[in-house]
């Protein structure tokens, strides 16, 4: 059902300090039983301090270099000095969703949400999540959500325009779908004929 968004490269300062941080984007690291998560490591308004940045930065490279368990170690000595970091939260989310624990992936994007409920990737992988559990109005509901906190998220507008289809609004699918396949030309090919915009 729902692929994987590209990332794109986007650098920041972090509060209180000159240091910049150049973000680390995984674009190519979705398992299968991910559904197609949304991968996003470090963002704009990370505010760590030196300690949990490190273990954050570590942590990350532990994501790409496919060691999972130490990621999570890594994530967790985040999550004691810093309980409510966004990043590590979502990161043990994503660790989660490809280990194909939907029902822990849930509540650490859950807990994403509440620390930053414009967060636009937990959204979305949310929706992933409980797209599958056959709760489609919520699905939609954290799509838009996802939507509007980042416009130019193709998928999110992918995945909203087909569960749309599937809950008879067309006219909500085919700008929706329309919208995705403006941001991204190669999610065409992802949407059945019969719900391609202009069909």
């Amino acid at each position: 059902m729902p692929d994987a968004h590209g990332g794109r490269r986007r650098s920041s300062r972090r509060s209180g300090s000159s240091k910049v941080w150049i973000v680390v984007l995984i674009v190519a690291l979705v398992a299968a039983a991910a559904g197609g998560a949304y991968l996003l490591t470090k963002d704009d308004d990370s505010s760590s301090s030196g300690s949990a940045a490190t273990a954050l930065s570590d942590g990350l490279q532990l994501v790409i270099q496919g060691k999972n368990e130490a990621a999570t170690a890594k994530f967790n000595q985040v999550l004691e000095s810093e309980p409510d970091n966004k990043l590590a939260l979502y990161n043990l989310g994503l660790i989660e969703q490809q280990a194909n624990n939907p029902t822990s992936a849930e509540v650490r994007y859950r807990k994403v949400i509440a620390v930053d409920p414009n967060y636009a990737p937990a959204l979305y992988n949310l929706g992933i999540i409980v797209a599958d559990q056959g709760a489609s109005a919520d699905a939609i509901d954290l799509y838009r959500r996802a939507t509007v906190a980042d416009p130019t998220f193709a998928r999110a507008f992918l995945n909203l325009g087909l569960l749309l289809f599937d809950a008879g609004d067309k006219t909500g699918s085919a700008a929706a779908l329309t919208k995705a396949v403006q941001l991204d030309p190669t999610l065409l090919s992802r949407i059945p004929e019969n719900q391609r915009p202009g069909a």
